[in-house]
């Protein structure tokens, strides 16, 4: 972040009337009027007695690292998935605008907000509560190994379910023994939902069929048992002996081409 001369020496004084060292990186300009960044440490010299005798000041150029976290920053804002950075005790010290989207949540109500919050009410695929413990960041942190698509219902402040398919793993620091957790999301609400209308068409079906007297299979084109109703579970019970009450009704798929295959009685 750009300081100008006379907040950063106002931050001097202070820093010097507080006996504490500061540590700043700065926006300045060369002779030459280039601009680069410095990462700027002040120390103070304390004589006999305690008292401040001066201070001395350390400068690193850091412009690469300073762009190379831009750029970084850049993509992140800009990604079309929710990412959100936990600190070691899971709250919250980050995240994009489309994690603020997903979860419908500003950055000031997500920034500090912790794992154990009840607020978040998550649930399993099945509406079970899920509890903060078997929340993705939490399983990293505790075993320091990555989730990879897990799914994840969250309860919006609109009451709805949002779904979403979360990866977790560790980002450790290499200047201290500090960690975090990066989790990224997107939203599958779409395809939960039509799973779910699948699941209830089939199951419909397969209610329907039921009635059916007639024994009937359903295979896929790997010639795979997909399908089939309580008629024909009634006649493969007594098999060696053939069901010869009705035929089957068998649908299969050869060459692109589904076609049903009804065999006549033996």
């Amino acid at each position: 972040m750009s300081r100008d001369r006379s907040s950063t020496l106002a931050e001097i004084a202070e820093a010097l009337a507080a006996r504490r060292e500061i540590r700043r990186q700065l926006l300045t300009r060369s002779k030459s009027d280039h601009l680069y960044w410095v990462d700027l440490t002040i120390r103070l010299i304390v004589g006999a007695g305690g008292r401040v005798e001066g201070f001395v000041g350390v400068h690193t150029d850091v412009t690469e690292l300073v762009e190379a976290r831009q750029r970084t920053s850049a993509i992140v804002e800009n990604v079309a998935a929710g990412i959100v950075r936990h600190d070691a005790s899971g709250e919250i010290i980050g995240c994009n605008p489309e994690a603020c989207r997903l979860l419908d949540l500003t950055e000031e109500q997500m920034t500090g907000r912790a794992l154990a919050d009840p607020r978040w009410a998550t649930v399993y695929l099945d509406g079970r509560p899920r509890p903060a413990e078997e929340m993705p960041s939490s399983i990293v942190l505790r075993t320091r190994k990555p989730i990879r698509n897990d799914t994840v219902g969250i309860r919006l402040p609109s009451g709805t379910i949002r779904w979403l398919q979360v990866n977790a793993s560790i980002a450790p620091s290499e200047l201290n023994d500090d960690i975090e957790v990066i989790a990224s999301f997107i939203d599958i609400t779409r395809d939960e939902e039509q799973r779910r209308d699948l699941q209830e068409a089939r199951a419909l079906l397969k209610d329907v069929i039921d009635t059916i007297p007639d024994a009937i299979e359903a295979y896929d084109c790997s010639d795979r048992l997909i399908l089939h109703n309580r008629s024909r579970s009634t006649c493969t019970a007594r098999r060696p002996r053939p069901c010869r009450s009705a035929p089957a009704s068998r649908t299969s798929c050869k060459a692109g081409s589904p076609r049903t295959i009804t065999p006549s009685p033996a």
